[in-house]
């Protein structure tokens, strides 16, 4: 192994390259709040700074009232409340960044002590923080990159002559028990360097000072200490206990998935399974050279990662240390060096630039408008059931609630006076009610709801059976919604409301419809009036909403109406990514834009939807627009992007080509109308345009013989007067 004096990375150039890794990870951990769980993890921390204790039983969920509870996250939540409270959720992703940058920051570390080249190490972790990026949110699992980086820095620290090393592990280790469940990980890591000494001491290797291989008895004490301080949490064994449980059988072997603990899917993320397969490959090239210890912390996250996506991230970290160390003898050789290598200005520079381009490529490949990741503080508030949590707040619903999976969290800590029927926490109750509520028949549903005196149902549409029930039931009445979720309330609790003059139901809209062309029958029926009238009121109820303003939009579309536009765009602007990636209403808008003739508007209205969605259709629709809006320029950019997303598009040909022959330019009108033609022989446009942009070249044979091709495949067209004029003008007779 080469050295690891200044010349290497313990000089400017090792240090520049961990400050690269730390930015990027950090910024690359920066990103909006979007996940579900983060709400019930504040929830949590506030209720135990308010009752000065740690929750046993659940306090939180009608379905799992009074049944014991493992917060093994309790302390992270603490943290995260205090946070909360100090700076907000800005604070909160802030301290998550940090974390996941400190990690990466140690693993760098790690890998220049280990004499790998620190812009190579870089390298690998920026892959590893692509790869892992997937798992960088605000929730506690995030402490476990931190914690797991340290161990293995310690781990990998001089133990033989320093052992009093390992005692750090200790407190890490208290913190890792009462932060995350992952400190199973901890004994992992620990375990494989225990097993490495303990075959070298039985093999009697001899050490670098040629002394026998001592017995590991600190590595073998710490060990032992680790576990016993697994039982240092407020659960005592029954936390140990439920993560054994949880490691083998928990929630997978449901009738339905949770997503955290599906196993990683072929295919899906190919980062990770490419740095699993290169990993694989490294201890194939470094053979013997292959650290033991190295082997077993791999094998076990892989197994980990592949079993379950909750470690794939952590999995991606590990290979990418594992590839540099097998690979850095490799990587010396090829540089032709076998000696330490003698770092230069210029070469830090250059190295630094490599990295800081291929992080700015990467994170533009990354952060794009229609990923959930996005970059930045504050809250990516279409992923929740905002608007829908504030109206049932504002009418002080308290009391039972049935809910989405996924909106369970945020209910609790935007509405705390509810009670949830499952948030995510992934209880057994919570999982046998969604399992027996699935397969209830209607009568049954209704003695459910009866049984647990529920007030609301909050649920997202196409989650049966309770979208369907709550909008059929007489037992409930629609009252409210939003981009996410429907609203309905029990009937006694909507009539007390309504004589208060608090609530209207809705008669018309369909909350849990995803076909929105019940709408285009309403809009020609008689009471289409006091349907539009409805769909006004769910728009103001939900002023800054995408989903009430679309079905108006649509409403409206179906009755003709230019008012129609304002709509779309008020919904394009009040969630961008849900309405040009999921409804494609850059498209639907443009497209009703053309038919009443509003040029402009269509144009616009697709340039803000080419970020989110960039295809052959969307650029012929721009081109059109601005072809018939007066700008041939921008008319013909558009119809070549169109052409490069779908080559020998007729429509596209044709309109091109007309607007060659507008512009004078024949020749090539002449082309793209052959191209045209050659795409579909039955394009009537096609053959017109062609005869046309023949005429216009002074080719009189030519277009003749081609306006008479043309009027004899189309003696009907509404081409054929002009067809027969031109022939007439040429002096050529139109039945010859």
């Amino acid at each position: 192994m080469y050295s690891t004096d200044r010349r290497t990375g313990d000089g400017a150039p090792g240090w520049i390259a961990t400050a690269l890794v730390t930015a990027f990870s950090f910024l690359f951990a920066t990103s909006k709040i979007h996940n579900f769980d983060v709400w019930w993890h504040l929830r949590t921390g506030e209720w135990i700074l308010e009752n000065r204790t740690v929750p046993s039983l659940d306090p939180f969920s009608f379905t799992t009232a009074g049944d014991s509870w493992v917060a093994h996250y309790w302390l992270s939540d603490v943290l995260f409340a205090l946070v909360h409270r100090a700076a907000g959720v800005d604070g909160l992703i802030i301290l998550c960044a940090l974390v996941v940058a400190a990690a990466f920051a140690v693993l760098h570390r790690v890998m220049v002590r280990r004499g790998i080249d620190p812009f190579l190490a870089a390298g690998l972790l920026g892959v590893a923080v692509v790869a892992a990026r997937f798992r960088f949110m605000a929730r506690p699992h995030v402490f476990m990159f931190l914690f797991a980086a340290i161990f293995l820095a310690v781990l990998d620290s001089d133990t033989r002559r320093r052992p009093r090393r390992l005692l750090w592990l200790l407190p890490v280790m208290l913190l890792w028990v009462n932060m995350h469940a992952s400190f199973v990980l901890a004994l992992v890591f620990t375990g494989a360097l225990f097993a490495e000494r303990t075959a070298l001491w039985a093999l009697r290797r001899r050490g670098p000072e040629d002394a026998p291989e001592p017995f590991p008895a600190w590595i073998g004490g710490v060990l032992l200490g680790l576990i016993v301080l697994t039982l240092a949490s407020p659960f005592g064994t029954a936390l140990p206990a439920w993560v054994l449980r949880d490691f083998t059988s928990h929630a997978v072997t449901r009738s339905f998935e949770l997503q955290e603990h599906m196993a990683l899917a072929w295919g899906e993320r190919p980062l990770v399974w490419g740095l699993l397969f290169a990993a694989l490959a490294s201890f194939g090239i470094a053979g013997r050279r292959s650290r033991i210890s190295d082997v077993l912390v791999a094998a076990s996250l892989a197994v980990l990662g592949l079993r379950s996506v909750r470690f794939a991230a952590l999995a991606s970290m590990v290979f990418a240390v594992s590839i540099g160390t097998n690979l850095a003898p490799w990587f010396r050789t090829l540089l032709g060096r076998r000696a330490a290598w003698t770092w230069t200005p210029l070469k830090s520079a250059v190295g630094t630039a490599a990295l800081v381009l291929a992080g700015l490529l990467a994170f533009r490949a990354t952060y794009t408008p229609d990923k959930v990741f996005q970059f930045g503080l504050g809250v990516v508030e279409s992923r929740y059931p905002t608007a829908a949590t504030a109206y049932l707040k504002d009418l002080d619903v308290r009391g039972n609630v049935v809910n989405t999976w996924e909106f369970g969290g945020y209910l609790l800590w935007f509405a705390p006076g509810l009670k949830t029927f499952a948030d995510g926490r992934t209880l057994d109750g919570h999982m046998d009610a969604v399992e027996k509520t699935r397969v209830m028949a209607a009568a049954e549903l209704v003695a459910y709801v009866q049984a647990n005196d529920v007030q609301a149902v909050v649920v997202k549409r196409g989650d049966e059976p309770w979208g369907g029930f709550a909008s059929s039931s007489p037992l409930f009445r629609a009252v409210f919604l939003d981009d996410q979720a429907g609203v309905y309330l029990r009937r006694d609790l909507f009539d007390r409301l309504a004589q208060e003059g608090r609530v209207q139901d809705f008669r018309w809209i369909r909350p849990d419809a995803w076909d929105v062309a019940y709408l285009d029958t309403l809009a020609v029926g008689d009471d289409a009036e006091e349907v539009e009238a409805e769909l006004r009121r769910a728009v103001s109820l939900s002023p800054g909403g995408f989903q009430p303003a679309y079905l108006l939009g649509c409403f409206l579309q179906a009755q003709g109406r230019v008012e129609a536009l304002d709509a779309f765009e008020a919904a394009a602007a009040a969630n961008p990514s849900l309405a040009f990636t999921h409804y494609r209403l850059g498209l639907r808008a443009a497209r009703f834009a053309l038919s009443v003739q509003a040029w402009d508007r269509a144009a616009a209205m697709i340039e803000r939807a080419l970020p989110f969605s960039a295809d052959g259709e969307s650029y012929f629709i721009l081109g059109t627009a601005a072809q018939m809006a007066g700008r041939p320029g921008d008319a013909e950019r558009a119809f070549q992007n169109a052409l490069k997303e779908d080559p020998g598009n007729p429509n596209t040909l044709v309109n091109l080509g007309f607007l060659y022959v507008d512009s004078q330019r024949p020749e090539l009108a002449i082309q793209t109308f052959t191209a045209a033609l050659q795409a579909d022989l039955n394009s009537e446009n096609a053959l017109y345009g062609l005869a046309l942009a023949n005429q216009n070249t002074g080719a009189s044979s030519r277009s003749a013989e081609l306006w008479h091709a043309f009027l004899e495949r189309f003696p009907d067209s509404r081409w054929a007067p002009n067809a027969r004029r031109f022939l007439e003008q040429t002096g050529v007779p139109p039945d010859l």
